[in-house]
């Protein structure tokens, strides 16, 4: 099984997901599954720009729910393409099951 690398987008939709429901800062790291020092770079940068409150417990701001939902459709878009991107693999690499329409392509939402 290959493992993917998480790029800073995935990671900052991680940490801001656990902030969502107020969370402080041991379990931010243990459930973004980052060190110390990484997560101390992210929350500083998500802290500088406004998106999450400073303090003990990390809660989204306004400017985070806004980033947050944006994130979210970022990576529902992504798996759509991800699973789009198979089914034509798929489709290419068996062409008689285009010809007899085994394979079923949904439609994106």
């Amino acid at each position: 099984m290959t493992t993917k690398r998480r790029g800073k987008l995935e990671i900052y939709l991680d940490i801001l997901s656990i902030c969502a429901m107020g969370g402080k800062k041991t379990e931010i790291m243990y459930k973004a599954n980052l060190s110390y020092d990484l997560l101390n770079k992210y929350l500083h940068d998500l802290e500088q720009n406004e998106f999450i409150t400073t303090g003990n417990t990390k809660c989204l701001t306004e400017r985070g729910q806004r980033l947050l939902d944006l994130l979210v459709k970022r990576e529902n878009t992504r798996r759509e393409i991800e699973d789009l991107e198979f089914r034509i693999s798929m489709l290419t690499s068996h062409p008689q099951g285009m010809k007899e329409g085994k394979i079923e392509v949904s439609k994106a939402n």
